[in-house]
């Protein structure tokens, strides 16, 4: 039996809503982590010694772990919110495809910041220092994290501009804005890491992570809406007379 409202209210779909609550609660956890993301400097401070050290190393683990988790949820939801605008879009199939390389690509940055570097720094440190031959080694890491973390986010770009394009076409002015916020939210991002040589850091890495907390609201949106409304966009339009 459907469980759609066909009457202009929100879906009472439970599908829909789990996933819509699901692309809201992720990005808003994952905002949280991001803001939380421990810096080189708390692993090495002297002030409060060796607990400073696993204090800083335990919450690198916990957000990276975190931010690891929190991307397979949104892949659920948006394989929901992919499936309610129709796979048989190419520019949907092509959002999904980017969407999950993005989030694979992800796991790459997120071991080796939120792993490998703790562990490092705690080798180096039990050798006194973590400059000299550990340096290269550092170097190349960060390098790593930097270059994937920007590729996977230029994935998510990609991603939102598929749906977002998809969106905007469709009849009615929720839609319309909606593709238009998420024109907006994929097209700044990617402005900023193709033309210009930023480098990443906690702050302004969530200022990308919030671009995608606004679109993924506006994502649940789509996914709270009836299905009727989606199968047919002229559902959307005013009636004369009304």
């Amino acid at each position: 039996m459907s469980t759609q409202l066909s009457n202009g209210k929100l879906s009472n779909d439970p599908k829909a809503i789990i996933a819509a609550a699901m692309l809201v609660v992720a990005a808003l956890l994952s905002l949280v982590a991001v803001i939380h993301h421990p810096v080189l400097r708390d692993f090495t401070s002297n002030s409060g010694g060796a607990d400073t050290f696993h204090a800083a190393a335990a919450t690198d683990r916990l957000v990276h772990g975190a931010l690891m988790a929190l991307a397979a949820v949104q892949v659920i939801g948006f394989y929901c919110l992919s499936k309610r605008l129709n796979f048989a879009n190419l520019a949907v199939v092509a959002a999904f495809a980017a969407y999950g390389a993005g989030a694979l690509i992800t796991t790459i940055p997120a071991t080796l910041d939120g792993f490998v570097v703790p562990s490092l720094v705690e080798t180096c440190t039990k050798s006194s220092s973590c400059e000299g031959p550990y340096a290269p080694v550092f170097s190349l890491v960060a390098s790593c994290i930097q270059e994937f973390t920007k590729l996977a986010l230029v994935c998510v770009s990609l991603a939102i501009l598929g749906w977002a394009c998809t969106i905007v076409r469709r009849h009615g002015l929720l839609n319309r804005l909606t593709g238009s916020i998420g024109l907006l939210c994929a097209t700044a991002p990617l402005a900023t890491l193709l033309a210009t040589g930023i480098q990443l850091r906690p702050r302004n890495l969530a200022e990308f992570v919030l671009a995608q907390l606004v679109w993924n609201v506006a994502a649940a949106s789509v996914l709270l809406e009836p299905c009727d409304r989606l199968a047919n966009p002229a559902a959307s339009l005013p009636r004369t007379g009304e």
